[in-house]
């Protein structure tokens, strides 16, 4: 494999010295490395959306409104003297409606 890297550092030309080319080709690798691993973390986040329910409880004294959020696609729940109002989707929690 290195004999196979040396001829080619010696077709790109002189200049280049068989340690520089080698160092020029893994930093090459390094940085495609680091595209895949960025792509594959960001795929991650995506994947693991959240689910937003809204309930209106009711209470002592009056009506309120609760937020849950949940990691993952979840079914809300029903809660004790509470309707559910809406449920949606979303990439975290802070995102919710």
């Amino acid at each position: 494999m290195i004999e196979k890297m040396t001829r080619v550092a010696e077709n790109v030309g002189d200049k280049v010295s068989r340690r520089g080319f080698l160092g020029w080709l893994g930093a090459g690798a390094m940085a495609v490395a680091g595209l895949l691993v960025g792509s594959v973390g960001e795929a991650r986040a995506a994947a693991t959306p959240h689910t937003c329910c809204k309930y209106s409880c009711t209470t002592k004294a009056g009506t309120k409104t609760v937020k849950k959020c949940h990691k993952g696609t979840k079914v809300c729940k029903t809660k004790r003297h509470c309707k559910i109002t809406a449920t949606s989707q979303a990439a975290h929690c802070k995102a919710c409606p």
